[in-house]
């Protein structure tokens, strides 16, 4: 691969760094967007039979296209085309739908066109039953789609980023275990409740999981 082992190791410290805080998704998946010449990329925690979003990290996409998509759009030619793939492997959008035919739905005019993305690399990262955690990598029309080397990168990546989403869900699910036994054990052992843990600021009262995949159904609920 033509990539410099720096940005490379920048990318691997970010994408497992956000294992333990998801403020740094967002910095990941733009790292890895200006690796492979894209135009940004997101990551879903969804439900697409149940048409609900639990989590979204935004790697300079546009905003307001991710709302248009969460309130109208989460039933597409992509997302269902992905519902069928095995975790972790790269899918290119163009296997769901020619970018001719993808070009004639709303899905296309209000989500994609306005922030200038026709080519999509996805992944399903993590998966139980119709809960999906969703990695798009988004690609302009006057880019195309990706070069091998662009390609070979993704590949590489993709166990990583499995494994940190994976990781992520458990340090989710084990700090709300630390909520619950906060509430149990009231306010006055807050702070040893949390000392115990190796939470020493107790920020860990507030948290909620993304998911605990390891053990059950989908949290609702979110960001730490």
């Amino acid at each position: 691969m033509n990539f410099s082992s720096d940005k490379i190791e920048k990318v691997l410290d970010l994408i497992y760094d956000a294992a333990a805080e998801n403020d740094l998704w967002p910095h990941a998946l733009t790292a890895i967007a200006d690796l492979t010449h894209s135009e940004g990329g997101i990551l879903f925690g969804q439900s697409v039979t149940a048409k609900r979003v639990y989590f979204d990290f935004n790697g300079r996409l546009n905003e307001e296209c991710n709302r248009a998509y969460q309130e109208r759009h989460m039933q597409n030619p992509w997302s269902q085309h992905m519902e069928a793939q095995p975790t972790g492997r790269l899918v290119l959008s163009d296997e769901a739908i020619s970018l001719a035919k993808l070009q004639q739905l709303a899905f296309y005019d209000e989500v994609l066109r306005p922030q200038n993305v026709a080519h999509n690399g996805m992944m399903a990262l993590a998966a139980r039953e119709d809960f999906r955690a969703a990695f798009n990598m988004c690609r302009s029309a006057r880019r195309g789609t990706f070069d091998p080397d662009e390609l070979r990168l993704l590949e590489w990546l993709s166990p990583h980023l499995c494994r940190s989403v994976t990781l992520g869900f458990r340090i989710d699910g084990y700090l709300a275990m630390q909520q619950a036994a906060f509430r149990l054990s009231g306010t006055a052992h807050a702070e040893p409740v949390a000392a115990a843990h190796g939470d020493p600021t107790g920020r860990a009262a507030g948290a909620v999981g993304r998911s605990d995949l390891a053990g059950g159904a989908p949290v609702v609920g979110i960001l730490r």
